[in-house]
């Protein structure tokens, strides 16, 4: 399976290539846990405006997004992933 990649400002991947499971493990490979959600929390002040999850990732029509900060992991997890189709 050949899968391409096009770095440009974000790392954009084409949809049609990837299974949805694949899909959903790069989308949370771009978020990460807000520190002001927890810090609030413990503080027992209202949550309701805040996210517990910050997303970084950009869900297209046609292609996926994420930020070139992420390219090392998606690299990472493209080569388990294939591996384990050989």
């Amino acid at each position: 399976m050949e899968l391409e990649l096009a770095l440009a400002d974000q790392i954009y991947l084409a949809k049609e290539d990837l299974p949805p499971a694949l899909r959903n493990r790069l989308i949370r490979l771009a978020a990460f846990q807000n520190p002001e959600f927890y810090r609030a929390q413990a503080m027992r002040l209202p949550t309701y405006d805040t996210s517990r999850v910050i997303g970084c990732a950009e869900d297209c029509a046609q292609h996926i997004g994420l930020p070139r900060g992420c390219l090392e992991e998606v690299n990472g997890m493209l080569k388990e992933r294939l591996d384990l189709c050989d």
